[in-house]
Protein backbone atom coordinates (compact mmCIF):
# COMPACT_ATOMS: atom_id res chain seq x y z
CA UNK A 1 0.00 0.00 0.00
CA UNK A 2 1.27 3.07 -1.29
CA UNK A 3 1.06 6.29 1.21
CA UNK A 4 -0.31 9.37 0.24
CA UNK A 5 2.54 12.40 -0.31
CA UNK A 6 2.56 14.61 2.75
CA UNK A 7 2.74 18.47 2.56
CA UNK A 8 4.31 19.76 5.34
CA UNK A 9 4.67 23.70 6.49
CA UNK A 10 7.96 25.12 8.10
CA UNK A 11 8.02 26.15 11.95
CA UNK A 12 8.98 29.53 12.25
CA UNK A 13 9.31 31.62 15.82
CA UNK A 14 6.01 33.07 16.27
CA UNK A 15 5.15 36.75 15.86
CA UNK A 16 4.39 37.68 19.53
CA UNK A 17 3.15 41.36 19.16
CA UNK A 18 0.84 39.41 16.08
CA UNK A 19 -0.39 36.92 19.12
CA UNK A 20 -1.07 39.89 21.37
CA UNK A 21 -3.20 41.47 19.16
CA UNK A 22 -5.24 38.38 18.29
CA UNK A 23 -5.98 38.21 22.34
CA UNK A 24 -6.68 41.84 22.53
CA UNK A 25 -9.05 41.44 19.48
CA UNK A 26 -10.98 38.55 20.45
CA UNK A 27 -11.28 39.80 23.65
CA UNK A 28 -9.37 37.27 25.70
CA UNK A 29 -8.18 38.61 29.05
CA UNK A 30 -4.87 37.52 29.35
CA UNK A 31 -1.46 37.17 31.64
CA UNK A 32 1.65 36.81 29.97
CA UNK A 33 4.11 34.59 31.02
CA UNK A 34 7.70 33.09 30.31
CA UNK A 35 10.17 34.26 27.99
CA UNK A 36 7.69 36.69 26.51
CA UNK A 37 7.14 38.37 29.89
CA UNK A 38 10.97 38.69 30.40
CA UNK A 39 11.43 40.01 26.86
CA UNK A 40 8.47 42.83 27.26
CA UNK A 41 10.74 44.00 30.45
CA UNK A 42 13.72 44.63 29.05
CA UNK A 43 15.43 41.35 28.70
CA UNK A 44 17.40 40.82 25.22
CA UNK A 45 15.77 37.13 25.00
CA UNK A 46 14.14 36.07 21.61
CA UNK A 47 11.09 34.25 22.84
CA UNK A 48 10.46 31.39 20.68
CA UNK A 49 6.61 30.73 21.84
CA UNK A 50 4.06 32.35 23.74
CA UNK A 51 3.01 31.34 27.28
CA UNK A 52 -0.37 33.09 27.91
CA UNK A 53 -2.74 32.48 30.84
CA UNK A 54 -6.33 33.39 31.15
CA UNK A 55 -7.28 36.22 33.11
CA UNK A 56 -9.22 34.41 35.96
CA UNK A 57 -12.22 37.20 36.11
CA UNK A 58 -15.13 35.09 36.27
CA UNK A 59 -17.15 36.04 33.08
CA UNK A 60 -13.61 35.59 31.27
CA UNK A 61 -13.59 31.75 32.66
CA UNK A 62 -17.29 31.50 31.84
CA UNK A 63 -16.65 32.86 28.42
CA UNK A 64 -13.60 30.80 27.70
CA UNK A 65 -15.33 27.95 29.52
CA UNK A 66 -18.45 27.24 27.47
CA UNK A 67 -16.33 27.03 24.22
CA UNK A 68 -13.99 24.37 25.94
CA UNK A 69 -17.04 22.38 27.17
CA UNK A 70 -18.32 21.92 23.55
CA UNK A 71 -17.61 18.30 21.91
CA UNK A 72 -18.53 16.48 18.75
CA UNK A 73 -20.06 12.93 19.80
CA UNK A 74 -17.95 10.23 20.52
CA UNK A 75 -18.09 8.44 17.02
CA UNK A 76 -16.31 12.15 15.78
CA UNK A 77 -13.30 12.47 18.21
CA UNK A 78 -11.22 11.32 15.51
CA UNK A 79 -11.90 13.80 12.68
CA UNK A 80 -11.32 17.14 14.68
CA UNK A 81 -9.23 18.18 17.92
CA UNK A 82 -11.03 19.34 21.21
CA UNK A 83 -11.24 23.12 21.20
CA UNK A 84 -8.94 23.54 24.30
CA UNK A 85 -6.24 21.65 21.36
CA UNK A 86 -7.07 23.92 18.73
CA UNK A 87 -7.28 27.50 21.19
CA UNK A 88 -3.45 25.96 22.38
CA UNK A 89 -2.58 25.64 18.39
CA UNK A 90 -3.94 29.46 17.93
CA UNK A 91 -1.94 31.25 20.64
CA UNK A 92 1.07 29.94 18.68
CA UNK A 93 0.52 30.44 15.19
CA UNK A 94 0.09 34.03 14.20
CA UNK A 95 -2.18 32.99 10.37
CA UNK A 96 -4.96 31.65 13.23
CA UNK A 97 -8.33 33.38 13.18
CA UNK A 98 -10.91 31.60 15.03
CA UNK A 99 -14.76 32.40 16.55
CA UNK A 100 -16.71 30.43 18.05
CA UNK A 101 -20.12 29.44 16.41
CA UNK A 102 -22.74 30.78 18.38
CA UNK A 103 -26.94 30.79 17.85
CA UNK A 104 -27.90 33.53 19.30
CA UNK A 105 -26.00 33.98 22.63
CA UNK A 106 -25.27 30.05 22.92
CA UNK A 107 -22.30 28.31 21.54
CA UNK A 108 -22.48 25.62 19.27
CA UNK A 109 -19.27 24.97 17.64
CA UNK A 110 -15.71 26.56 17.15
CA UNK A 111 -14.32 27.47 13.64
CA UNK A 112 -10.66 28.04 13.15
CA UNK A 113 -9.01 28.95 9.89
CA UNK A 114 -5.54 29.90 8.85
CA UNK A 115 -5.04 32.90 6.57
CA UNK A 116 -1.71 33.65 4.49
CA UNK A 117 -2.88 36.88 2.63
CA UNK A 118 0.73 37.29 1.59
CA UNK A 119 0.61 34.03 -0.39
CA UNK A 120 -2.89 34.00 -0.37
CA UNK A 121 -3.64 31.05 1.04
CA UNK A 122 -7.31 30.19 2.82
CA UNK A 123 -7.29 27.04 5.11
CA UNK A 124 -10.10 25.88 6.83
CA UNK A 125 -8.16 24.76 10.03
CA UNK A 126 -11.04 23.42 12.74
CA UNK A 127 -14.57 23.07 12.05
CA UNK A 128 -17.05 21.39 14.44
CA UNK A 129 -20.30 21.24 15.91
CA UNK A 130 -21.25 20.67 19.39
CA UNK A 131 -23.58 16.49 19.34
CA UNK A 132 -26.66 18.83 20.77
CA UNK A 133 -26.64 21.04 17.88
CA UNK A 134 -25.72 18.88 14.86
CA UNK A 135 -28.29 18.54 12.55
CA UNK A 136 -30.07 21.77 13.15
CA UNK A 137 -28.62 23.71 10.22
CA UNK A 138 -25.99 25.54 12.14
CA UNK A 139 -23.14 23.77 10.92
CA UNK A 140 -24.25 24.73 7.08
CA UNK A 141 -25.05 28.11 7.83
CA UNK A 142 -21.65 28.79 9.79
CA UNK A 143 -19.42 26.98 6.72
CA UNK A 144 -21.76 29.57 4.23
CA UNK A 145 -20.67 32.54 6.30
CA UNK A 146 -17.01 31.74 6.43
CA UNK A 147 -16.85 30.90 2.77
CA UNK A 148 -18.35 34.39 2.14
CA UNK A 149 -15.77 35.97 4.66
CA UNK A 150 -12.96 34.22 2.74
CA UNK A 151 -14.58 35.17 -0.57
CA UNK A 152 -13.99 38.71 0.38
CA UNK A 153 -10.21 38.55 1.58
CA UNK A 154 -7.39 39.50 -0.70
CA UNK A 155 -6.63 37.49 -3.52
CA UNK A 156 -8.78 35.06 -2.47
CA UNK A 157 -9.53 32.47 -5.25
CA UNK A 158 -9.83 28.84 -3.24
CA UNK A 159 -10.43 27.81 -0.06
CA UNK A 160 -9.06 24.62 1.25
CA UNK A 161 -9.84 22.46 3.95
CA UNK A 162 -8.65 18.77 4.78
CA UNK A 163 -10.25 15.59 5.70
CA UNK A 164 -9.93 11.79 7.74
CA UNK A 165 -11.81 9.58 5.02
CA UNK A 166 -13.60 7.27 6.81
CA UNK A 167 -16.77 6.16 7.52
CA UNK A 168 -18.53 9.15 9.27
CA UNK A 169 -16.38 11.85 8.41
CA UNK A 170 -17.19 15.20 7.18
CA UNK A 171 -16.52 14.77 3.62
CA UNK A 172 -19.85 14.35 2.15
CA UNK A 173 -20.80 17.67 4.51
CA UNK A 174 -18.23 19.56 2.81
CA UNK A 175 -18.78 18.24 -0.57
CA UNK A 176 -22.44 19.53 -0.05
CA UNK A 177 -21.12 22.75 0.27
CA UNK A 178 -19.11 22.74 -2.88
CA UNK A 179 -15.45 21.11 -1.60
CA UNK A 180 -14.11 18.40 -3.96
CA UNK A 181 -11.02 16.27 -3.60
CA UNK A 182 -7.62 17.51 -4.72
CA UNK A 183 -6.01 14.13 -4.95
CA UNK A 184 -3.35 15.69 -2.42
CA UNK A 185 -3.22 14.88 0.81
CA UNK A 186 -1.39 16.56 4.32
CA UNK A 187 -0.70 14.63 7.18
CA UNK A 188 -2.25 11.74 5.98
CA UNK A 189 -5.75 13.63 5.35
CA UNK A 190 -7.72 14.02 2.35
CA UNK A 191 -6.88 17.52 0.31
CA UNK A 192 -10.25 19.33 -0.60
CA UNK A 193 -10.41 22.61 -2.29
CA UNK A 194 -13.46 25.21 -2.99
CA UNK A 195 -12.97 27.62 -6.00
CA UNK A 196 -14.26 30.97 -5.06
Amino acid sequence: MTMPPTVRHPRRSPDVPALLSVLVQHEVRFIVTGSVAASLHGVELKPDDLDVTPAMDVENLRRLGKVLRLSVADRQQRFVADNGSSLAQAHHEPRAWYRAICADDTPVGFAMLEIDSEKPEYYLWRFMLDARYQGLGFGRRALELLIAHVRQLPGAREFLTSVVQAEGGPQPFYESLGFVATGEYEDGEAMLSLKL
